[in-house]
């Protein structure tokens, strides 16, 4: 348990603004960097056609610093979830303290006690109702760590640590925290192939082994729960969907036939995922009937992103080295009837659910999702080579936009002799209210850029700044997608001649 003057002193330093450093990284070389020719910045289409987008800096670019602070030693890992997305959480080398940082502000809010070890497995947060309705709501909010096999949950609102308990397996996934404390559950997979469900006692205050289940396959991709039910995929191929309870068993099962590591995405009524068989797979997450399937080439790594505003598309990322094959797929998903007539006497008719799969566009050569924006998805390179580098991939048209080194605004190694980045923080926002990217270099430095106005239905989606006059210009979606379909080469339409004008008729006789 953390001591007042420990977390007040972890929290001054942590709270440590560089005010001035912003103004010497933009106007103390003396040198006008928006009035600069920016190279254009390669990338091969899935055709194979070479395209060229322009690689900017931070103040060509729509993106603009909102807080940085300094921590005590550099970033191990970061990490926001979609049930607390107003906090970031980050883990820093050698203390392996872990720092709750508000997302928007860059205020710290709480740090955990220092960690002998780190983290084999990720950590998560929960986000459950213990009371009330509305804005008279009550919420149990929780992080889950598991340091050493050791499980810790902390009170995700003050930084207090709620219980703990040693366990007697070794988790081969990260924590799955559902409910508030009065009837916790703990969901681990395990490298014997079993699901652990883990709780807590809260008359005698001490947690122990619910219920387990023998799934006889290894548990690596991260759990996800949705209305009640859990869904485990594991190494053999294999889903499972079930309750909360051993008593109320697993509801359904369904083979891949190929590892599945990445874990699940929902969407409603649908859960969507990819396997090492280059398959992605739709099914109906309350029974388990398939609904369709998409072959990609590559393997699915990574659990497909879902974003609340596109009810008609999916992203996955193809793990694969060959650009030609690997990079960022959009699909698109559309819900439809199947009806099929049985050849029997009377020639009846059944009707089944299906989801048809496409691939609307994809991007080579990129990996890793840092941020979103309604019109936007920030992706990183795959090259080793490119750690700083930000892909702006237009989410409508599919295509790159612009390029950023996030390294421009970070200190100078004195190794290297040049700015880097060391950590970019992986994360999906399903509701694009973020739209932020958090960077950190060697010296424990961290940045937040946001972008500021670009958001669904405000008509302030901003464009880059005029290198001529400097200042943003301001347009909606409408007009930015009217302005892409002019630039298209369109046929001059044939325009028929204009029919004689009707001749006027006689004046009625008096």
């Amino acid at each position: 348990m953390l001591t007042t003057p420990h977390l007040f002193r972890t929290a001054i330093a942590a709270a440590t603004v560089l005010t001035g450093f912003g103004l010497l990284a933009i106007g103390g070389c003396g040198r006008d960097l928006n009035a600069e020719r920016f190279p254009p910045f390669q990338y091969t289409a899935t055709n194979g056609e070479i395209k060229t987008a322009p690689v900017r800096n931070l103040k060509s670019s729509p993106l603009e610093r909102s807080w940085d602070l300094k921590l005590p030693h550099p970033v191990l890992r970061s990490w926001i979830s979609p049930n607390l997305p107003q906090l970031i959480f980050f883990q820093v080398r050698e203390s392996y303290e872990i720092f709750a940082i508000d997302a928007l502000s860059g205020s710290p809010k709480w740090v955990t006690q220092p960690f002998t070890k780190p983290p084999r497995v990720p950590a998560s947060c929960s986000h459950a109702l213990m009371s009330g309705t509305g804005s008279n709501a009550i919420y149990d909010d929780r992080l889950w760590i598991v340091s050493d096999d050791m499980l810790f949950s902390f009170d995700a609102t003050y930084g207090q640590i709620a219980w703990r308990y040693e366990l007697p397996f070794a988790p081969s996934t990260g924590p799955l925290g559902l409910g508030p404390q009065s009837n916790h559950r703990v969901f681990f997979g395990d490298w014997d192939g079993r699901i652990q469900v883990t709780t807590l006692n809260n008359e005698r205050g001490f947690a122990y082994p619910m219920w387990q289940s023998n799934l006889r396959a290894t548990v690596v991709a991260p759990m996800v729960e949705y209305d009640g039910l859990v869904y485990v995929a594991d190494q053999s191929g294999s889903l499972h969907c079930f309750k909360l309870d051993r008593d109320q068993g697993q509801v359904w099962k369904q083979d891949t036939k190929a590892a599945i590591t990445g874990g699940v995405a929902i969407r409603d009524r649908v859960l969507f995922t990819g396997n090492d068989d280059n398959k992605i797979f739709a099914f109906n997450r309350l029974n388990g009937d398939p609904l369709g399937t998409l072959f990609v080439n590559g393997p699915i790594r990574s659990a497909p992103l879902v974003f609340n505003d596109e009810p008609d598309r999916i992203y996955v990322f193809i793990d694969h080295e060959d650009p030609a094959i690997g990079g960022l797929a959009c699909v698109r998903t559309q819900a439809d009837i199947l009806t099929v007539v049985q050849p029997d006497a009377e020639a009846t008719k059944k009707s089944r659910e299906i989801m048809r799969l496409d691939v609307m566009w994809r991007i080579p050569s990129v990996g890793k999702l840092v941020g979103s924006t309604p019109l936007h998805l920030f992706v990183g390179s795959n090259d080793p080579t490119k750690r700083g580098q930000i892909i702006a991939i237009n989410r409508r048209f599919g295509r790159v936009d612009w390029t950023w080194d996030c390294a421009e605004e970070h200190e100078v190694e004195e190794t290297r002799g040049q700015r880097l980045v060391a950590h970019i923080t992986e994360y999906q926002d399903p509701t694009d209210l973020n739209r932020s990217i958090f960077t950190s270099d060697a010296s424990g430095r961290v940045i937040a850029y946001r972008m500021f106005g670009d958001k669904a239905g405000d008509n302030s989606v901003r464009s880059p700044r005029s290198s001529k006059t400097g200042k943003v210009e301001v347009l909606d979606e409408r007009a930015l997608a009217e302005a892409e379909l002019k630039s298209k080469p369109r046929s001059k339409p044939t325009v028929a001649p204009a029919p004689p004008a009707a001749e006027k008729a006689p004046a009625a006789a008096k």
